[in-house]
């Protein structure tokens, strides 16, 4: 647990420098894992798009669409700052002030979200754990499978922001 700290601390400082967070007063970004631990579930690659949508002064606006195959299985083991993960970034706003955070599928194809981080110069909110169990998504509502918490499948699923 400690090491993954550390390599999530090391790889969110390397990001923050190598983006321009350290001079920009407004930016956050959020960090995508769709990969348990050891690349487990090893689903096919899908077709579908995920596009994550952000809520600020009560306004949702689409902050990025990840695009077909963008988040493939491998056999990799899930740490932050491998270039798997998808980073979306809005510069014109902090993490706090986030609202909501929502993430939602175009396809039937299941979609399996392990961990994802909200972030900014001033910090990090980490929503779920790097384990074999995380939220999937599937337009047709496809759960079925021990990968999927509670076995649901998500059309659409919020989050509470920064």
């Amino acid at each position: 647990m400690f090491l993954k700290a550390i390599s999530r601390l090391f790889a969110l400082s390397a990001l923050v420098v190598g983006a321009g967070f350290a001079g920009s007063a407004h930016a956050y970004s959020i960090r995508v894992d769709c990969y348990g631990t050891g690349g487990t579930p090893g689903w096919a690659k899908t077709g579908n798009t995920i596009t994550i949508s952000t809520k600020i002064n009560n306004v949702w606006k689409d902050l990025c669409v990840m695009t077909p195959n963008s988040c493939a299985s491998d056999t990799n083991i899930s740490v932050f700052g491998n270039p798997r993960e998808n980073i979306c970034t809005n510069n014109n706003f902090l993490k706090k002030d986030v609202q909501e955070v929502r993430f939602t599928t175009n396809g039937n194809d299941r979609w399996f979200l392990d961990e994802w981080e909200l972030f900014d110069a001033t910090g990090s909110n980490f929503y779920g754990t790097d384990n074999n169990t995380g939220w999937c998504f599937s337009a047709d509502g496809d759960g079925n499978s021990q990968h999927c918490l509670g076995g649901v499948g998500y059309r659409s699923k919020t989050w509470i922001g920064g």
